[in-house]
């Protein structure tokens, strides 16, 4: 019997962007990043370069959201 195969970043992140406190934690891990995360990621740190694109998708779900109030 094989175990479960484990969720790809991909999955956890849309999965996290679903739960409101999951965005607003990704909120405010935007506004506490820093050059050195930047350069951390830039330079292979996976759990930094994750970060990241936890924060990306936040910035274009929140965009859009904008978006749809503005209508």
């Amino acid at each position: 019997m094989n175990p479960p195969s484990l969720p790809g970043p991909d999955q956890v992140l849309d999965h996290a962007l679903q739960r409101p406190a999951a965005v607003e934690f990704a909120y405010l891990m935007k506004r506490a990043a820093d050059h050195r995360l930047l350069a951390d990621a830039r330079a292979g740190d996976n759990s930094r370069a994750l970060h990241l694109r936890f924060v990306k998708a936040y910035e274009e779900r929140a965009h859009a959201v904008n978006l749809v109030d503005q209508d």
